[in-house]
């Protein structure tokens, strides 16, 4: 079976609230530069999702954004990245982020159920 890869269109800026949602047949995520908000919902339920390619030019990713993507295992924060809403990444339990960029604003359970031993981030 070959890896199901969705690429979003250069130029994009901002990817809408629940753009995505609910998708499982989507294993891989890129996002492409120049997006500088994942909205809220955008990915919740996705649970096919294994990675995500983050662009260093994002500085917000929304409620709930990945939320029950409980397969998500591979993501990497960009530096500039600077608000990670409420409940973020709640429930992806095999998820544990590694390079938290410092002076972040995190919302309430952004990474309740993950391996993150500290969910208070």
């Amino acid at each position: 079976m070959s890896e199901k890869v969705l690429t979003l269109p250069q130029g994009t800026k901002n990817i809408e609230n629940g753009a995505y949602a609910g998708r499982d047949d989507i294993e891989k995520v890129v996002i492409p530069e120049g997006v500088t908000e994942i909205g809220d919902e955008a990915f919740v339920f996705c649970d096919g999702l294994v990675s995500i390619t983050l662009p260093s030019t994002l500085k917000r990713i929304g409620k709930s954004a990945f939320q029950e993507c409980v397969n998500l295992e591979g993501i990497t924060l960009p530096k500039g990245l600077e608000e990670i809403g409420d409940a973020a990444f709640c429930n992806c339990l095999l998820l544990e982020i590694k390079n938290l960029p410092k002076d972040i604003k995190i919302g309430k359970l952004a990474f309740h159920h993950t391996k993150n031993k500290e969910n208070k981030i």
